[in-house]
């Protein structure tokens, strides 16, 4: 067995079957996912997130991958990094002669871009084939003289290959809710105090009472007046946050 790693420039270029089946079965991690983000350009050099998945292969078989982005910002990641990058930028330009074309920007990103999901990110079935990533991911970094390489929310797996290799290990917090088999809504009320539960019965009151009916629509029943309304809410909900939105109209 003779394998090849390589960075390709488009999810487009390797097997749709084959990368899905390498994943931990996260939606957001799908060949689908990615390549719409491709394709309806939320993702490309123009937006500062420009695609270069690392692969590892023998022959036209697909062995390991990580999602990867050469990024020329910070935004869209869900993780905050501005000060590492001020500490940077500080470090080389108080000396001019150390500064020689240093830049914290463009840096290596392996994540699923605009989410903070957590998931596999040495896509491989063998513990050889996922360290290779990590060696690889290193070697790239090092070769094209970047700052920095950040692997965002993996998961446990990912990150332990992660850890022994030597990387930086940055915690931070994330609150989730599970629903710990809930027969209904009122089911999980009875888990949270008295008024607790005393103000989200007025707050509901409050949308029952002013008339608002939530309704989810499939697929086929979306139509683009649906769309276009939906989408006007989005971006104004960016606009509110002095954001723009990352997913144009034509991802949805």
């Amino acid at each position: 067995m003779s394998l090849i790693i390589e960075i390709i420039d488009s999810i487009s270029e390797i097997n749709a079957t084959q990368w899905d089946a390498l994943t931990d079965g996260t939606p957001l991690l799908s060949h689908a996912f990615l390549s719409s983000l491709e394709h309806t350009n939320c993702v490309g050099q123009s937006t500062g997130w420009t695609p270069k998945p690392l692969i590892v292969r023998d022959g036209e078989q697909l062995l390991g991958a990580m999602p990867l982005y050469v990024k020329t910002h910070s935004y869209g990641e869900y993780v905050f990094d501005w000060a590492w990058a001020d500490a940077y930028d500080k470090a080389y330009s108080a000396d001019a002669t150390r500064m020689n074309g240093h830049s914290y920007y463009p840096k290596l990103l392996s994540a699923i871009p605009f989410s903070p999901i957590t998931s596999a990110r040495l896509l491989a079935k063998t513990p050889q084939v996922q360290q290779m990533l990590v060696d690889a991911l290193a070697q790239v970094m090092q070769q094209h003289q970047l700052s920095s390489a950040h692997v965002l929310f993996p998961d446990e797996v990912s990150a332990s290959i992660l850890q022994e290799a030597g990387w930086m290990q940055r915690r931070g917090v994330q609150f989730r809710w599970e629903n710990a088999n809930f027969t209904d809504f009122e089911h999980f009320l009875t888990t949270l105090t008295h008024d607790k539960r005393k103000k989200i019965h007025q707050e509901r009151k409050k949308i029952q009472a002013a008339g608002l009916v939530c309704k989810r629509i499939l697929g086929a029943d979306i139509t683009p007046e649906i769309l276009d309304y939906f989408y006007t809410c989005y971006a104004n909900t960016y606009a509110e946050h002095r954001s723009s939105p990352y997913l144009t109209r034509e991802f949805f």
